[in-house]
């Protein structure tokens, strides 16, 4: 997938709702697919500030902490994710 493309094009959904848990979580996604992880950190707090029961979005911004290399921080966000859905949750 060329995700640089899966950017532009999140960008422009977010030009049409810019600040909904859903577009905010995408992004960090797209972020984190192209190596901007501090950015996409931002992104997936944002979307959990106006979503904190996204089980996903917890679990991805746990992954984006870890690839940062913040363990302490990854480690909050797992525990998160875990008891809103305790199946494992994939990764995308």
């Amino acid at each position: 997938m060329d995700h640089s493309r899966a950017l532009r094009l999140i960008g422009l959904a977010g030009e049409l709702r810019p600040n909904t848990a859903v577009y905010l979580a995408n992004l960090g996604l797209a972020l984190c697919r192209v190596g901007n992880l501090e950015h996409a950190i931002g992104r997936y707090r944002q979307a959990l500030a106006l979503d904190a029961g996204n089980a996903a979005t917890h679990f991805k911004l746990g992954g984006a902490l870890r690839d940062f290399e913040s363990i302490e921080e990854d480690e909050r966000a797992y525990s998160r994710a875990v008891p809103l859905e305790p199946a494992p949750v994939e990764a995308h």
